[in-house]
């Protein structure tokens, strides 16, 4: 359920929002550990929002608010946390760009996924549980944007700080003869990032693109570790008469996964994207790695429990995707949307944060 209201003044435009969110979950599981679940969980949430424009090129945006998180399992205590949530934007316009600050806080709330007390077998030495006790964990993320473009040439970037307090990690145990895999909320992790896109359109024919990332990920929770990476991305647009040529390349990444504490690599990616167009005939193909045998590395290190694997994925690794379209027309003639090819670069950086 919802309840909105808005107010609209000269520069001030003012909202009151209310939601309430309610699941319900009931499992069943069966085999060596039969257990019937049920648990039900209600989010009330209450917003402030104040936006204010301090001139044409300055405007704020502020979101404040309140969520109120319950849940129960059954058969367990209930579970009741109220906690703040804020939003704060300040946009400034820049001659042909802008410069963009945003910082939020918000809560974590989980589902069944994660509430339980059932009891799964991975392999004959690996058990997995769900936690029906996780505390209240929250977020904190600020970046600072930038975009703008010098004649045909586009730059855009990103400095980033993200804190994660109580995030909901894996731990390990010994009980009886398995080690067993649960859930707990612990410890901090910090993430750092910098990112620069840069796009040129040369002519109508060909235009270029790429960025450069750097992140660093600094974990303190049941494992201590750091992790750096350094990645980028090419791009270029190639357009002849009804043809579309898209050659691209991302570069080797290596990420955290915030739950499992894991560090997944991810190898070079390069394809080629071809279209064609005319008339009702549309045709598509597209190659990716086509010379490379793609191995996607996961490592993991605890005091109970390591692994270092290779993996091999026939799905996304290599691969061509062919697409042959023709539309009939029946009937009366309908005006058709007419479709063109947006030959400008734009950054969309801001679409990953």
């Amino acid at each position: 359920m919802s309840a909105i209201y808005n107010l609209s003044k000269g520069k001030h435009s003012f909202s009151a929002e209310l939601f309430d969110f309610h699941h319900v979950w009931n499992a069943q599981y069966e085999g060596s550990h039969l257990l019937r679940q049920s648990l039900w969980k209600n989010e009330s949430l209450a917003f402030l929002s104040y936006n204010y424009a301090f001139s044409p090129k300055l405007s704020l945006r502020s979101r404040v608010g309140v969520d109120w998180l319950q849940y129960r399992l059954h058969g367990c205590e209930k579970f009741s946390k109220l906690s703040p949530r804020v939003n704060l934007n300040l946009q400034y316009q820049l001659k042909g760009g802008m410069l963009l600050w945003s910082s939020s806080y918000n809560n974590y709330n989980y589902g069944m996924d994660l509430i339980n007390q059932a009891r799964i077998g991975l392999n004959p030495y690996l058990v997995q549980t769900g936690n029906p006790n996780l505390k209240s964990g929250c977020s904190f993320n600020s970046f600072l944007y930038y975009s703008g473009k010098i004649k045909k040439t586009g730059l855009s970037a990103i400095l980033q700080y993200k804190l994660e307090h109580n995030p909901v990690v894996h731990d390990y145990c010994v009980q009886d003869t398995y080690l067993v895999r649960s859930f707990i909320n612990r410890g901090n992790i910090h993430y750092y990032a910098a990112i620069l896109a840069a796009s040129h359109s040369f002519n109508r024919m060909f235009s270029l693109s790429g960025d450069i990332r750097y992140n660093y990920t600094s974990v303190h929770s049941v494992c201590g570790f750091g992790n750096r990476n350094l990645t980028g991305n090419l791009n270029a647009n190639i357009y002849v008469g009804d043809f579309s040529l898209s050659p691209y390349v991302n570069f080797r990444n290596k990420i955290v996964n915030t739950t499992s504490l894991g560090i997944e690599e991810t190898p070079v990616n390069y394809g080629l994207e071809c279209t064609y167009g005319k008339g009702n005939f549309f045709a598509e193909v597209n190659v990716v790695s086509p010379f490379t045998d793609r191995k996607f590395r996961k490592t993991f290190h605890h005091d109970l429990y390591a692994y270092d694997s290779d993996e091999d994925f026939r799905t996304n690794g290599q691969y061509c995707h062919i697409k042959l379209a023709y539309t009939f027309d029946f009937g009366y003639k309908t005006k058709k949307v007419r479709r063109e090819v947006d030959r400008s670069v734009n950054s969309s950086l801001l679409k990953s944060f």
